[in-house]
């Protein structure tokens, strides 16, 4: 359901949901105590069973004007409940959050404000608090020491994948590619749909903040199976072809990315392939990483993998 009455409001906060109906409500809660008013709220949930879908109609109904909910009846998958919610967006900007995350105060006015200060800068993002559901317990946090937040250009995001947390990020809609999220890819279209917002021009930049939380909890951790990893580097490597072919100028950063993306099958399958993965690595684009864990794998006879 759709409130026709929203007019223009300066932010879109896209949140996705599915089965989220513990976490929901401190959610969306986060995301009304933010101190910018002018927010549209959309909320696209993909055919829950826990109960979900009744809460996101008390919201619509208890905040009117304030909410876009889109309830799907059957289940369509990551990637394109993404888009249902992508084009019910009429902001200028476009925040992504989920359902199980936590927006701390100020964030959405945070990220205003370096766009204002920054108008060649088409998306932005913050670090992030990591979080056990359970406990309450801190435990790290998204950009740090084996994730450095970068900012730049494309390049930055070709050549180092994913840098930005999913739910840190702010965009000007108008530099959003026309059909959103690429479809072709299920599990891992937030990359791809990064690079398609800044490979036209414009900015990366990072408020050096933490400003939301990521919760972890059975549900998310469990997902991460093996099929699922298997299907995220597929789109990823799927994503560097894309570029290699849609933007040949990025065509060696491509390479490097992908070569970087083949490292990760090796943990795959109990790593079984290891040395098969790294190698075929070295082979698209060389790396002291690649050559460190082959010669690691050789002196330990296989016993250390990193």
């Amino acid at each position: 359901m759709r409130d026709d009455s929203i007019s223009a409001p300066k932010v879109s906060v896209l949140v996705l949901t599915y089965n989220a109906s513990q976490f929901i409500r401190e959610s969306l809660d986060s995301v009304l105590a933010q101190d910018s008013e002018d927010l549209q709220i959309v909320v696209s949930d993909d055919a829950s069973r826990d109960g979900t879908q009744d809460i996101l109609k008390a919201y619509a109904e208890a905040y009117p004007g304030k909410f876009t909910v889109n309830l799907n009846e059957k289940n369509v998958g990551i990637t394109r409940n993404a888009n249902i919610a992508l084009s019910l967006c009429v902001g200028e900007y476009i925040a992504f959050h989920a359902g199980d995350d936590v927006m701390l105060p100020g964030k959405i006015s945070a990220q205003l404000d370096y766009f204002r200060r920054h108008p060649d800068c088409v998306l932005c993002y913050h670090n992030l608090e990591i979080f056990d559901s359970a406990t309450g317990k801190v435990l790290g946090y998204y950009n740090g020491r084996k994730n450095p937040a970068r900012e730049g250009t494309v390049r930055e995001l070709i050549v180092h994948g994913c840098f930005a947390g999913g739910n840190a990020v702010m965009v000007r809609r108008a530099s959003l590619p026309p059909g959103g999220y690429n479809e072709a890819l299920p599990v891992a279209s937030d990359w791809a749909l990064w690079i398609a917002t800044t490979v036209n021009g414009g900015t990366i930049g990072y408020v050096d903040k933490v400003l939301a939380k990521y919760r972890r909890h059975e549900l998310n951790t469990t997902s991460t199976s093996s099929s699922l990893n298997r299907q995220a580097i597929l789109d990823a490597l799927n994503t560097t072809n894309w570029v290699a072919v849609h933007h040949p100028e990025y065509v060696f950063d491509a390479l490097r990315s992908y070569a970087i993306h083949l490292r990760l099958l090796r943990r795959l399958d109990g790593r079984k392939h290891y040395l098969r993965a790294l190698f075929a690595s070295l082979k698209v684009w060389p790396t002291v990483a690649a050559c460190g864990a082959i010669a690691i794998s050789v002196v330990t006879l296989g016993r250390v993998k990193p």
